[in-house]
């Protein structure tokens, strides 16, 4: 890791012992007495990384009450803590730790307190019920959907008699999504019978904070197809890809083979198909030897497409993933971690398809939370658990 310039950070570091008084109060004003007491003790500073970090130079840079790291986590975020650490390092000064300061303010607006209540493994948003989870359990609950699932065994034998059974669906929700099934009952239908539904964005975190609850982790699929992605090769199981353009999905295969080799993808199919060729899809999907089916093509499509046709997919999984082939094959970019960090993800979307994005988010966003409130007054703690597996 190279070193911070030297005047600039040993400047920088002496001007944070000297604010120290100034940053404890601030600390304690926001509520944080411990961290405030290891300011003025010496042992933090206002920001920092979120650990000591020894640099180059032979110093020692102290940590942060609030760190890129404590950052990503207030939003849910899954986060490399060395990796955050590092870069935080390399850009020490005054614009780097103001620019954090920014972020921390923001996300104190939009998270509130510290401590909610944890709504424990599930809660229900307009009779969808959701996974609170992070991304281990998922993992775990994937591989237990696979390892249980009927279909396992007859992928190992294709010659079996026995008739498929629906595969295990996991699907994400974000505001758009709810939205969706609140105004369209077969979309409704098609998510609720779900097996897994994880929580995907800023609107579903405010609104269970409105619900006075604790979102563990934000769950996109984006994120999670890495460590998904290492599951699948570590247990030797192939994949079949479904959507996107046929330039899109050919860059996206190219993608995930050289960040993943020993993933072996079964089958590939872009997402332009009429309805009459669903049946020579599902075909083609169950003869591939797949064991997961992982389609972008976008909401509500997909969850429409598992629900027409699980019955003769034959996989033991199928995942709703969204717009994950336009970000592997490189037609749509992700936004920067500072406006992950932020919530903003959405503006993002907003910037790169002004044309698609802006009613879905402009608009949708203060429906979803004027609809979610509503939901949250009429419930008055109530809600199901349905039938999911637990994560």
């Amino acid at each position: 890791m190279s070193a911070p310039p030297p005047v600039r950070g040993r400047a920088w570091r002496l001007a944070g012992r000297l604010a120290s008084p100034a940053s404890a109060l601030a600390l304690a004003l926001l509520g944080r007495r411990r961290a405030a007491r290891d300011v003025l003790a010496g042992r933090r500073t206002l920001v920092g990384p979120s650990r000591p970090l020894a640099l180059a130079d032979g110093s020692t840079l102290p940590g942060g009450a609030y760190s890129e790291h404590r950052l990503s986590e207030r939003m849910n975020l899954d986060a490399d803590r060395a990796e955050l650490d590092g870069a935080y390092a390399r850009r020490l000064g005054p614009k780097a730790d103001f620019a954090i300061l920014l972020r921390a303010l923001w996300a104190s607006t939009l998270d509130g307190r510290e401590a909610h209540r944890d709504p424990g493994d599930h809660f229900n948003l307009f009779g969808i019920v959701v996974n609170n989870s992070e991304t281990p359990r998922v993992l775990r609950t994937v591989e237990s959907l696979v390892d249980s699932h009927p279909n396992f065994i007859l992928q190992s034998l294709p010659e079996a008699p026995t008739e498929p059974a629906a595969p295990a669906h996991v699907a994400f929700v974000n505001a758009n999504n709810l939205n969706l099934a609140v105004e369209r009952p077969d979309y409704r239908r098609a998510l609720a019978a779900a097996d897994l539904i994880l929580p995907d964005g800023i609107g579903v975190k405010i609104a269970l904070r409105m619900a006075g609850g604790r979102l563990r982790k934000n769950l996109n699929g984006t994120d999670l197809f890495a460590p998904l992605a290492e599951l699948f090769a570590r247990r030797g199981w192939p994949v079949f890809l479904l959507g996107g353009t046929a330039a899109v999905l050919a860059r996206a295969e190219s993608n995930i083979a050289r960040a993943n080799p020993s993933l072996r993808i079964a089958g590939t199919r872009d997402g332009y198909f009429a309805h009459e060729d669903e049946a020579a899809l599902c075909e083609a999907v169950a003869a591939s030897g797949a064991m997961a089916l992982l389609i972008g093509m976008g909401t509500p499509r997909q969850e429409l497409f598992v629900a027409r046709n699980a019955h003769r997919l034959r996989v033991p999984l199928v995942l709703s993933m969204g717009g994950l082939l336009d970000f592997l094959g490189g037609k749509n970019k992700r936004a920067p971690l500072w406006m992950r960090q932020a919530g903003l993800e959405w503006v993002f979307r907003i910037i790169q398809e002004p044309g698609r994005m802006w009613r879905r988010y402009v608009l949708g966003n203060p429906v979803f939370l004027w609809r979610a409130r509503r939901w949250i007054r009429s419930q008055a703690g109530g809600g199901h658990t349905g039938r999911r597996a637990r994560a």
